[in-house]
């Protein structure tokens, strides 16, 4: 269980956590057990008086009382650092603290002194770089700058301004922006101008530049990017990023599927098509609050059994089943996750035991932001997301299965 609370916080604060509970503990050799919750809030009146005698800045004891917090609420303790006297004293701490920014000025005396000696500290031949117009490309930057140049009023100010001299509002922007994406038909309310951003690094991935490019370039601190690289996957999704030379991807996507319809429909596509090579199974979700958790289990094994027996050499992919903010027609929420946790557990390591991949889908451990309204299904980032990490696991997948044809 402490395996999946680590999971709920990032790695760096789970560190800093674990750094701060490490000081906590240590007090027990000095002070003994804290065994209620007055020692425990001695003890507390104890870190913060040790705190603010070493001039700990505010945002270094907030982020202690978090900590302290959390443990406290993870041992099942009350958390006396939300004690009326520990936040007001925290609260008087910082007020009478104050700090004095000790940094100086640039003045425009010392910077001209800069620009003079700045040769004698960086030397080189510098470096001339020149961009050119892509021919026949609407969308060239170069073009769309010169063309914008040419009818810009020679104004002071802003770069993107009106014909008076006014700057161009992100409001203002927006608003064209959504009369022009309705002239082309497409769903206003599906994008916005964060979909620019989206856009670079999707079409950066379609061009097959590198994630550590694609995140240089758009200046991205994570990985989240690889959740908005949209198109890779071509307009009409189905391809999944593969070229149709290189495979052909059929999707049985079916509402309210149940497990048993998933062996008859897969035979039922490969005596229209032929077999496939390489089967991809989403599925079980519905099942969950109507079916006992070591029956679906069981049922899940068998017919994975099947599908190796019915299409020998088949490399099988498991995509495990997704959290739910709602499980519908579930008495317990809880009961029925616990049991999607156990499910999902117990068939990955038969699928992989088998020669098989399992998909674990880690960023929807907190299905909140990927919820769709209705609280079931995902929204379009989540399934953006959910596209992605089928794409990743299917490309393993098909390049282990070309390995093995040579």
């Amino acid at each position: 269980m402490l395996d999946w609370v680590e999971r709920s916080v990032v790695p760096s604060t789970w560190a800093r956590y674990k750094k701060y509970w490490e000081e906590w503990f240590s007090l027990d050799v000095e002070f003994g057990i804290a065994g209620d919750d007055s020692e425990r809030n001695g003890r507390l009146v104890w870190v913060l008086a040790n705190a603010f005698e070493g001039r700990t800045s505010g945002a270094g004891i907030d982020k202690k009382m978090a900590a302290l917090a959390f443990l406290f609420k993870l041992m099942g303790w009350r958390d006396v650092t939300k004690e009326f006297i520990v936040r007001q004293a925290i609260k008087g701490y910082k007020r009478g603290k104050g700090t004095v920014d000790q940094r100086r000025p640039i003045t425009l005396h010392i910077l001209e002194g800069l620009l003079g000696v700045l040769p004698q500290v960086f030397g080189g031949n510098g470096l001339k770089v020149q961009l050119f117009e892509a021919q026949g490309c609407n969308t060239c930057p170069i073009r769309c700058y010169r063309e914008y140049i040419a009818v810009r009023p020679q104004k002071r100010g802003s770069f993107l301004i009106h014909n008076d001299g006014s700057c161009l509002s992100r409001f203002q922007f927006v608003a064209v922006f959504k009369k022009a994406m309705t002239v082309l038909g497409l769903a206003v309310k599906d994008y916005g101008s964060h979909s620019f951003r989206i856009g670079a690094a999707t079409e950066a991935a379609r061009w097959g530049l590198g994630e550590e490019m694609i995140r240089k370039i758009g200046r991205w601190e994570s990985n989240r990017f690889k959740s908005y690289e949209r198109s890779k996957v071509p307009p009409n999704g189905q391809q999944l990023g593969f070229l149709e030379e290189q495979a052909t991807v059929r999707w049985l996507g079916v509402g309210g599927l149940c497990w048993e319809e998933v062996v008859p429909m897969i035979i039922q596509e490969a005596k229209r098509v032929g077999p496939p090579n390489i089967i991809l199974v989403h599925a079980g979700g519905n099942d969950l609050a109507r079916c006992p958790m070591k029956q679906l289990t069981k049922n899940i094994k068998r017919d994975f059994v099947r599908l190796w027996t019915i299409f020998p050499g088949v490399c099988l992919l498991w995509s495990e089943i997704l959290p739910r903010k709602k499980w519908r027609g579930a008495r317990s929420h809880g009961a029925v996750d616990n049991a999607r946790i156990k499910i999902n557990k117990a068939v990955s390591k038969f699928v992989q035991g088998q020669g098989g991949v399992a998909i674990r889908h880690r960023e929807f451990d907190n299905p909140g932001e990927f919820c769709s309204v209705d609280e079931v299904h995902l929204n379009e980032l989540g399934m953006d997301l959910f596209n992605f990490n089928l794409r990743d696991s299917l490309g393993f997948a098909w390049r282990v299965w070309r390995g093995m044809q040579h």
